[in-house]
């Protein structure tokens, strides 16, 4: 067992976690693009991130009222404008899985942190 690559894990699903809960945040702003972490298997066979990237992928058009000026009369035009490419429900689903892995390194470093308190205790 090594606590490295637990270590490691724990440090790139807390990255996940912070970009889904920004895609959260963001969800209603408006020509917000989504972003989401690519991970890669470290020479150690843990896990890291590898890249953040921004999606190109455009959200879908949202009816809107904009307020026009003209000639000292303002009135309320129909307009578009377009919304966040993000689904709440997905993004949802990915912050579950990320909780559960880091959950699950977070217990693996428990039980490593265990072992050497009863390892050290048998020495002493």
């Amino acid at each position: 067992m090594n606590i490295d690559t637990s270590a490691q894990a724990l440090g790139a699903f807390s990255v996940a976690q912070q970009v889904s809960a920004n895609n959260v945040a963001n969800v209603n702003t408006e020509g917000f693009r989504s972003s989401r972490v690519d991970f890669e298997t470290t020479a150690e066979g843990g896990v890291a991130v590898a890249d953040i990237r921004r999606s190109s992928e455009l959200g879908p058009l949202a009816s809107t009222t904009k307020l026009e000026t003209d000639a000292g009369r303002t009135e309320a035009v129909p307009a578009y404008v377009q919304g966040s490419n993000r689904d709440i429900a997905r993004e949802m689903v990915g912050m579950g899985v990320n909780e559960a892995a880091f959950n699950a390194n977070a217990s693996a470093v428990r039980a490593w942190d265990q072992m050497t308190g009863n390892l050290l205790d048998m020495v002493v």
